[in-house]
């Protein structure tokens, strides 16, 4: 288990408060090419992933993702969040998703895919490189890990305001070079890395 810092617990308390400002925002600036393009992105990376293949995604937040994954026929699809919010979001939804603190517990089993978007940008360094550690540990020969992380010029890290009223939640960031060196070292074979703006998007093979 690894410890929780002030800044991941401080950010999972914000989204515990503002999850629903948070989704509805979300959903107003929503804008359908960017959504099509991550879709796109997203299916291209499961390729090679069997549909009967076991998936785990971490922080599923309203469930878009999962719903998409499963639109394309993968049934085996374990759906999670850290916030209680976010829980109850999803059983609205038609899911049936577990409580899962990617850093306190431990993953059921071993996976073919495991999704992991916008998390571990909210992890302090340390907390986000023992994170990949315990993902890659958690991967079948072969499987495939798709997350992000953010980039910056001028910060080591940053606090932003989730919603008008309060909530800060933390972020860390990586640079490309940064991110492939780390992924070489933990042992990943293959490793794909791409981004745009102030985002890193990633996919890495066991």
């Amino acid at each position: 288990m690894i410890i929780m810092s002030i800044e991941n617990e401080k950010t999972i308390n914000s989204y515990e408060k503002y999850a629903k400002e948070y989704v509805n925002q979300k959903n107003a600036d929503s804008n359908d090419n960017i959504i099509k393009q991550k879709h796109a992105m997203l299916s291209n990376c499961l390729k090679g992933v069997p549909k009967s293949g076991r998936l785990f995604e971490i922080g599923s937040g309203s469930g878009e993702d999962a719903a998409y994954i499963q639109s394309l026929g993968y049934s085996n699809l374990i759906v999670s969040d850290v916030a209680d919010s976010f829980i109850n979001i999803l059983r609205k939804k038609g899911f049936s998703p577990i409580k899962f603190n990617l850093l306190k517990n431990d993953f059921p089993e071993k996976y073919d895919f495991i999704h992991c978007w916008a998390v571990l940008m909210h992890f302090t360094k340390k907390e986000a490189g023992e994170s990949i550690k315990k993902i890659y540990n958690s991967l079948i020969d072969g499987g495939k890990v798709l997350f992000c992380v953010k980039t910056s010029k001028d910060k080591a890290e940053g606090w932003k305001r989730l919603s008008e009223k309060d909530g800060e939640i933390y972020f860390s960031f990586w640079s490309k070079d940064e991110l492939e060196l780390f992924l070489n070292q933990v042992g990943f074979k293959k490793i794909e890395i791409w981004g745009y703006g102030d985002w890193i998007d990633c996919l890495a093979e066991r």
